[in-house]
């Protein structure tokens, strides 16, 4: 498994063609919360992935583990979001 990225929210990782998405749980928060807040937001991000779908060429899901706050998503070779928009703007 090879880290790809590691940011405030997730850690994301590559693993045979699959990109595993992880929301890291926050120790400054209440248990609770955090736990309440990750699974919203893992929730949130693969209904709108699934929605986008039939509109634009997105990841498609294999997988979602609410518990575990871990999105599991086919793996697409090309440019990031980010530097696409980046570049329109320059």
């Amino acid at each position: 498994m090879k880290l790809l990225k590691q940011g405030a929210e997730a850690v994301i990782k590559l693993e045979n063609n699959v990109i595993i998405k992880e929301r890291i749980s926050k120790l400054y928060r209440i248990k609770d919360i955090d736990f309440k807040l990750r699974k919203y937001r893992t929730r949130s991000e693969a209904k709108i992935l699934e929605k986008c779908s039939s509109i634009i060429n997105v990841p498609s899901i294999i997988y979602v583990d609410e518990k575990n706050m871990v999105i599991k998503m086919e793996f697409i070779n090309g440019k990031l979001l980010r530097d696409f928009i980046n570049d329109l703007n320059e």
